[in-house]
């Protein structure tokens, strides 16, 4: 496998999204232009000490002049996301390679189903860009514990409008999968979440 390139980024602007989740808009001091990509695809954002951690891209694909992260805070990991909060505010620097993506959308599908759980709202969103700029036929659901921890759902609310369900936990109202419907052999469902979530698809 070749080496992928490292880019030297700049924060363009870093916001809080929810108290937890850090939302990045990373742009190259020199290009205009990055490496295009599509929804589902992911970067890695490199460590001081050399370690790279993944990151789903949340922002319009079709947005050539940045890349959108959103950073969770997990004060019980292995400090990657600590050190996002802490060191990266606007205007200061970010290793992050170019785009792959392992996640992709499927061209042909007749109908797809977005199914996104707290932070796997990142890759729903951008795919939710990729098809609402497509005109084709999707909804999302997104599950979360309540509004106010809800990540970049304002940016979801209006990139998908009246295809958006929301589902608050908090607030009584659990996901549950049969709001999806019997599966159907031309309808995609695409689903990035906490592992509760996805055996609640599976099981469903």
């Amino acid at each position: 496998m070749s080496a992928r390139l490292i880019m030297k980024m700049r924060v363009a602007e870093a916001t809080l999204a929810s108290a937890e989740v850090l939302h990045l808009r990373l742009v190259h001091p020199k290009r205009l232009e990055l490496p295009s990509w599509t929804a589902g695809a992911h970067v890695d954002l490199r460590l001081p000490d050399g370690r790279t951690r993944q990151y789903s891209l949340c922002g319009d694909p079709a947005d050539a002049s940045a890349y959108e992260i959103a950073i969770k805070r997990e004060d019980a990991g292995r400090g990657a996301s600590r050190w996002a909060h802490q060191a990266l505010s606007e205007g200061s620097e970010a290793h992050v390679s170019a785009p792959r993506n392992n996640f992709p959308l499927k061209a042909d599908a007749r109908r797809t189903i977005l199914v996104a759980g707290g932070i796997g709202v990142t890759p729903v969103l951008a795919m939710a860009h990729e098809l609402a700029a497509a005109q084709a036929d999707f909804t999302v659901h997104a599950c979360f514990r309540d509004p106010e921890r809800a990540p970049l759902l304002p940016v979801l609310r209006d990139v998908c409008g009246a295809r958006l369900t929301t589902w608050f936990s908090g607030r009584g109202r659990r996901f549950d999968a049969a709001a999806l419907g019997p599966p159907e052999d031309d309808v995609q469902v695409y689903a990035c979440g906490p592992a509760r979530l996805l055996d609640a698809l599976r099981a469903g």
